[in-house]
């Protein structure tokens, strides 16, 4: 039989790093159904139970299970196919239908969970990417009032640059024309910087 105690086996699960689960256990033999049909339904659709949510806690989503032609009872029609109605006519075939339906609601539950994670992963990826866009456009923004501030400093720098040069350049005017007007007056009276005034003397010598 299978450990029907779901802790045990999740843990078998997770500690193997399980991906897959083969589910070949169980009885079948119809006859003995008839006579012992409560060790059927402990043994296949019980244990089901217990394997699926021993998966569902390990996080295992692949499930590969062996189904059973009992489960469609005595069809009227043949060959037997996927749409053949199932009406199983013994405890085995009917326990064995109990956990395909269990299956396919297993199967349909995961489903929506990895909807569900794929919208979670969606709707994060989304908002990190508009905080991120945020954070490039704050960036962008403080980068160009950066680039104002330092242009604005430039030009203010060149401007008192200028100002200061022309300042420089006056005084240095000024001082020219002071200097010019210096030397014209020493000029003008036999300075250092013009011709001095000659005296004429005679010889009074005889």
């Amino acid at each position: 039989g299978v450990q029907t105690c779901a802790l045990p086996i999740s843990a078998l699960l997770r500690e193997r790093a399980v991906e897959l689960v083969v589910h070949f256990s169980g009885n079948a033999y119809v006859g003995e159904s008839m006579v012992r049909p409560e060790d059927y339904y402990q043994n296949i659709t019980v244990s089901t139970v217990a394997i699926l949510r021993a998966m569902q806690r390990a996080k295992v989503s692949k499930l590969i299970f062996s189904s059973s032609c009992a489960t469609f009872g005595s069809p009227t029609t043949f060959p037997i196919t996927e749409t053949t109605p199932q009406r199983p006519t013994n405890p085995y075939g009917q326990a064995k239908l109990q956990s395909d339906m269990l299956k396919h609601q297993y199967d349909a539950q995961v489903k929506m969970l990895e909807a569900e994670a794929q919208r979670n992963i969606t709707m994060t990826t989304q908002s990190v990417q508009q905080q991120l866009a945020q954070q490039t456009m704050a960036l962008e923004q403080s980068y160009k009032q950066q680039t104002m501030a330092l242009d604005l400093a430039k030009q203010q720098r060149t401007m008192a640059v200028t100002q200061q040069a022309a300042q420089m350049s006056a005084q240095a005017q000024h001082y020219q024309l002071q200097l010019d007007m210096q030397k014209n007056l020493m000029s003008a009276y036999g300075g250092i910087y013009g011709k001095g005034t000659k005296t004429d003397t005679k010889d009074t010598s005889t």
